[in-house]
């Protein structure tokens, strides 16, 4: 072949690639009905705004394409036997390498996009008590609150996250988390340094989305496990949960992997299986009846008689995978808590109320529908229907009645639970997601293979369309900015921390870990302190040697404003601030301790530093209490 022969073939296959891309374009361009804003890996902004373009770049590609010799009829039919091969067990490799894609791509937003701060409550909670765990003591001490004269005076000296510890001196704080995650940041901190923690989620989110194909092939065909990873893959709720240190992610990731080694025969995926189930209990307790129902697998296999003795093996396997992890909670529990029943959370049985499940359930199924696309109303039915025509890989059918329980026992479980109005807490039901994603791939399966030749080229269409779809609804691409909001909580520490000595008291609630963690700064809490005390709280302090500052977002100074109105510390709050931190969000810092007087001008400063991905936190802040000095 000469050199320009070989250069007319590959602009051949070029030009046919790239058109019936910009033909992919066009139509998800007119099925969206709105322009796009596409956030590739990173901060790179790709916009398109209708599909009139990209469908003359079609036509003009393929019409190079068959001026160069190519045959277009003969070509797209070859495509489309490749679509209709694509799924086919016997076609390995390519399906992990789409899997592999898919997964890597999940990961790769989560670490690139990632937030790494630790901001509110959660985020500061899980990386704060990571790194107690790697001091080795989970109480913090606080040993001045004790002389102080105002009720609430623990409650006050904690931060977001953490409580006061029952029966221990006043000021001794333990956190409220589950320790799971703690756990893992810590483990990661330890083998590669700070910037390691925030590997965690991402890592976990690669496995959630491997994990769900391994299922989806191990059940019903590769076809539905490929399709159920692409949904989940493009999911608004995996990608917005992906980006935050958080436990969504690792909780459904460790179910779904649990679930997938429990599919197997050998005693080694009945121990993982156990050790992954164990690993979802630590991480968030509350779920602890699903590894009970995945349990169950091991014990209806043993009713079979040729198989009973493996069976036993496997359940006992199963049972020393879980039991270490559900101890750990149970000695943790009790040890600051005073109970192993009680978390930092409180009693359960208060956070559940029948009133709860009908609100709950129409609001997840709308945030459902809205983010996932109606087809998620098909998938949650197939998870109900265990028929060999939807799930026909699944040799053992009571193992999809076992899918079918714990997706139904995890809904009502957060059905009962407490009503919040934000779509994003469909993060409670994360877990659930697999199998219904695996639901609208068995469907699409079966249309397949129904109305041959035409219905497995009609299914792929329809599931891209659909994970395109849903991975714009909500505007995702919020997701990929979260880390620009996030890190605010750095900036407004580092400027506390520049504008107060080591001595000075922040009243604080949205940042009262973040400016600790990052400010080394005392921080009080003054949501605890109540309103009849807050100018002798601020007159107490100021005499003790402490200065007193106020640090908090714009809605946080109306909300000052509006509860203690009418006090000192309030008209403290109507002078000039010391600083103002705008975009991201509106951050004020005033001091109440001694407000400035009219002529001040308040240090000013915008924006975040999109170079530096992490920041490791300052030394724990200390304080010191004088002697009354009136």
């Amino acid at each position: 072949m000469t050199p320009f022969s070989s250069l007319r073939a590959r602009a051949k296959q070029l030009s046919f690639v790239l058109g019936i891309a910009a033909f992919g374009w066009a139509a998800v361009l007119f099925a969206v009905g709105h322009g796009i804003d596409v956030s590739i890996v990173g901060h790179l902004v790709f916009t398109t705004n209708e599909p009139r373009r990209p469908l003359i770049a079609g036509v003009l590609l393929l019409l190079i394409f068959r001026l160069l010799g190519g045959d277009l009829s003969g070509t797209i039919r070859r495509l489309f036997a490749a679509v209709e091969r694509l799924g086919d067990g016997r076609f390995w490799p390519s399906n992990a390498v789409l899997v592999g894609v898919m997964a890597l791509y999940v990961g790769a937003v989560g670490v690139v996009n990632g937030a790494k701060v630790a901001g509110g409550a959660d985020s500061y909670g899980y990386l704060s008590q990571a790194e107690l765990w790697l001091q080795g003591d989970l109480v913090v001490e606080q040993p001045f609150v004790g002389g102080m004269p105002w009720p609430n005076r623990a409650w006050s000296f904690s931060p977001l996250g953490y409580r006061p510890q029952e029966g221990a001196p006043d000021g001794t704080l333990v956190p409220g988390y589950s320790i799971g995650l703690p756990l893992l940041l810590a483990g990661a901190k330890r083998i590669g340094g700070h910037d390691a923690m925030f590997l965690v989620v991402p890592l976990l989110g690669m496995l959630l989305i491997v994990s769900t194909y391994g299922i989806g092939r191990a059940v019903a065909s590769p076809f539905a496990g490929l399709a159920g990873a692409w949904l989940l893959a493009t999911s608004p709720a995996i990608i917005f949960w992906v980006v935050a240190t958080m436990t969504d992610i690792p909780v459904a990731a460790f179910i779904t992997a649990g679930v997938w080694a429990m599919l197997g025969r050998s005693g080694w995926r009945a121990m993982g299986a156990g050790l992954l189930f164990g690993a979802a209990v630590v991480i968030r307790p509350n779920l602890v009846f699903l590894a009970a129902i995945a349990g169950l697998h091991y014990v209806i296999r043993g009713i079979e008689r040729d198989r009973r003795r493996q069976a036993v093996r496997d359940a006992v396997l199963f049972a020393s995978g879980v039991a270490p992890f559900v101890a750990a909670v149970a000695i943790v529990n009790a040890h600051l808590f005073g109970s192993p029943l009680v978390s930092g959370y409180g009693r359960l049985t208060d956070s559940l109320a029948a009133a709860h499940f009908l609100p709950n359930l129409e609001l997840y199924l709308s945030w459902m529908v809205e983010s996932q696309t109606v087809l998620s109303l098909i998938g949650l039915a197939a998870v109900f229907l265990p028929s060999r025509a939807l799930w026909a890989g699944a040799r053992e059918r009571h193992v999809l009645v076992l899918i079918a329980l714990m997706v139904a026992s995890l809904w009502a479980f957060y059905c009962l639970y407490l009503v919040f109005e934000a779509w994003w807490y469909v993060r409670f039901l994360l877990a659930s997601w697999p199998p219904i994603v695996l639901g609208i791939g068995t469907v699409a399966a079966l249309a397949a293979r129904t109305f041959e030749p035409w219905g497995r080229r009609v299914a792929v269409v329809v599931l891209l369309g659909a994970g395109v779809a849903q991975y714009h609804t909500f505007h995702t691409e919020e997701a990929f900015n979260l880390w620009e909001g996030e890190r605010r909580y750095i900036r407004a520490a580092s400027l506390v921390r520049s504008l107060t000595d080591q001595n000075s008291v922040v009243l604080a609630m949205q940042h009262s870990g973040s400016l600790r963690y990052y400010g080394g700064r005392m921080t009080m809490r003054y949501d605890n302190v109540p309103r009849e005390w807050i100018d002798r709280a601020v007159e107490w302090l100021t005499a003790r040697g402490c200065r007193v500052v106020f640090a908090g977002e714009s809605w946080e100074r109306d909300k000052f404003l509006e509860t203690f109105a009418g006090t000192r510390a309030a008209d403290a709050l109507g002078q000039s601030p010391l600083a103002i931190y705008l975009d991201p969000g509106e951050f004020y810092v005033f001091d109440v301790s001694s407000p400035p007087g009219p002529d001040h001008i308040p240090r000013r400063l915008t924006g975040v530093d999109p170079s530096v991905w992490t920041d490791p936190p300052v030394p724990a802040p200390r304080l010191s209490i004088l002697d009354d000095r009136r």
